[in-house]
């Protein structure tokens, strides 16, 4: 179908009357024609976009010589612009059966090698038509009158009607593959491919009637045609997107998300040279002063363009800003067009100095918490239990008994914080059957407190996400429910809650019949933060906190009525916590 061509047919008809609007109306054609090519590039990111932009523009310079053949009157001129359009319209079948490809999800064959091979049969013929035309392509060129103007008649060799054949084998191809579309279900699948079904065959008609003398002589219906099926492909193949996409909301949205953003955005293009920044990416690398765009990023940021270097897609580096170290969050996105080669490269950088500072913080509190003060502790309580030792006097004795229980809470506080902080550092929220672990630590004494009525009402078996963190959360709420236990007789109940859990979900309640959690406290932990008007008095609920969100689940609170003195009666502590499948065993 490559005639799908420009030039001429062998049984020529002679029109004779020409509208003189034709010319104007042809270059119009052009304008549409290149028109749908460029909205096809503003969409290159959808699949396809940019082989319809190709298919649009080849039709267009197709049909554009042939206004200007009608513009010529010289015969040596329209046989040079005769072999100009043939050589352009013998990628056409190409180009439509690389839309096909690009439009069905057959992404490989628009990758090199298998591109190229589309392109070798073209590019032999149109070497051809340059080198040697009167070799069977161009075998007798004569201008007729063609109402105000003239056009050349051309009669074709054998050397045509082969690639023409060879053309129409593509179309043959691009249909085979449009028909598995059209038997499936799917109704925008195949609305795609009756889509290019038609432009295919309506290319192939407009070609067939131009090389069998069907049309009026000289006139080429192939690239107008050309034309207009690009414009219905390109409404029909990219509806949603035009529809779901304001051009102007979409570019405005963009920059201004982009120019408010903190973080530096800097495009760069495949060889490394600034394309764009944001006013974050700009401040950053204003050092380069006016001259950024079109520079190579190692001459302006070297320390970019060795991360760049490295390979990987995100990495902490470090930046000097007016003789300041600055530590950033880089990532690296390699940016490719639809054949798969590499077109730029968009770096995103995070300052994270605060973040970083902060976290050097916490880690020497930590270990401050965990080592440093524990030990100290540790000295100070052997220290009281000397002095009580050495003292007969009652109330030393008693302020010393106290001194050292405040010593010993500090001490428990760092070693339950450690231990926990190790558990959460080192192990993963598997899959834990806490029915079965709670009945074992129950059953061998692991909650025995001071004589308090500890229940458990589980399932025997119970799987759920959280791993063995979880066991030391029910540790520290049964112990936190018998420490601030009140009553005669302290109880407390972990029950099954059945008729809040569901398939997802298994909610576990830890009752107790003390004076109940005070509501700054476990607000607090509710709301995630802690205030200087509004704190958590230890960190137990917290631990607990961390341990049930790292598994997945949720905490609640719920404080009970009130008692005839008006006091508040026992709280309830309710954990819901992912289900999970049992492990394999082997």
């Amino acid at each position: 179908m490559n005639g799908l061509a420009n030039g001429g047919t062998v049984g020529m008809v002679e029109s004779s009357v020409i509208p003189t609007v034709y010319l104007p109306l042809v270059f119009l054609t052009v304008g549409v024609g290149l028109a749908v090519a460029a909205v096809a590039v503003r969409y290159r990111s959808y699949n396809g976009a940019l082989c319809l932009a190709l298919f649009a523009g080849v039709a267009s310079g197709l049909t554009l010589t042939q206004a200007f053949i009608l513009a010529r009157t010289s015969p040596a001129e329209m046989e040079l612009l005769t072999r100009v359009g043939l050589s352009i319209a013998a990628v056409l079948p190409a180009t439509w059966l690389l839309l096909v490809l690009g439009q069905t999800g057959a992404g490989r064959w628009t990758q090199f090698p298998w591109l190229a091979l589309l392109f070798v049969e073209p590019a032999t013929f149109a070497g051809v038509i340059w080198i040697v035309p009167e070799l069977q392509v161009l075998v007798a060129t004569q201008p007729v009158s063609f109402g105000p103007s003239s056009v050349l008649a051309v009669e074709f060799g054998l050397v045509y009607w082969a690639h023409q054949l060879i053309g129409a084998l593509y179309i043959l191809a691009g249909g085979l593959i449009l028909a598995q579309l059209l038997v499936r279900k799917q109704t925008s699948e195949r609305r795609r491919a009756t889509a290019l079904l038609g432009a295919g065959a309506a290319v192939l008609m407009a070609n067939a009637s131009f090389s069998f003398g069907l049309f009026p002589a000289g006139l080429d219906p192939t690239g107008v045609v050309g034309v207009f099926v690009s414009a219905v492909l390109l409404v029909v193949l990219f509806a949603n997107q035009l529809r779901a996409i304001a051009p102007a909301a979409r570019v405005v949205g963009r920059e201004t998300v982009l120019d408010e953003l903190d973080d530096a955005i800097v495009m760069l293009d495949e060889s490394n040279r600034v394309l764009d920044t944001n006013p974050a990416g700009k401040r950053l690398l204003e050092n380069a002063g006016d001259g950024l765009l079109g520079r190579p990023i190692e001459s302006v940021r070297p320390e970019i363009a060795t991360a760049i270097e490295d390979g990987k897609e995100q990495q902490e580096i470090i930046l000097q800003e007016d003789g300041t170290k600055r530590y950033y969050d880089l990532r690296v996105t390699e940016l490719s067009n639809d054949f798969g080669t590499l077109s730029g490269t968009v770096i995103s950088l995070r300052d994270i100095s605060a973040m970083r500072r902060q976290r050097q913080r916490l880690d020497v509190l930590n270990r401050l918490l965990r080592h440093n003060i524990r030990n100290e502790m540790n000295v100070v309580g052997g220290k009281i239990e000397l002095a009580e030792l050495e003292t007969e006097n009652s109330t030393v004795t008693q302020h010393l008994s106290e001194a050292k229980a405040a010593v010993d809470t500090v001490v428990d506080r760092s070693n339950k914080v450690g231990r926990l902080s190790r558990m959460l550092d080192t192990e993963q929220p598997d899959v834990i059957d806490i029915g079965q672990e709670l009945h074992a630590q129950h059953d061998a004494g692991g909650f025995d407190e001071n004589g308090a009525d500890i229940r458990f009402s589980l399932p025997e078996s119970l799987h759920v996400q959280g791993g063995t963190p979880l066991l030391a959360a029910f540790e520290e709420l049964v112990s936190n429910a018998v420490v601030h236990n009140d009553s005669p007789s302290p109880t407390v109940t972990v029950t099954f809650e059945q008729n809040d859990s569901d398939e997802d979900q298994a909610v576990i309640a830890v009752r107790d019949n003390g004076p109940g959690i005070d509501a700054q406290e476990w607000q607090t932990i509710v709301d995630g933060e802690e205030t200087p008007l509004r704190h958590s008095s230890g960190v137990g609920l917290w631990l607990v906190n961390w341990v049930v969100d790292r598994a997945g689940g949720s905490l609640s609170f719920e404080t009970g009525d009130g008692t005839a003195d008006g006091k508040k009666q026992g709280s309830t502590v309710r954990l819901s916590l992912p289900r999970a499948e049992p492990p394999e065993t082997a």
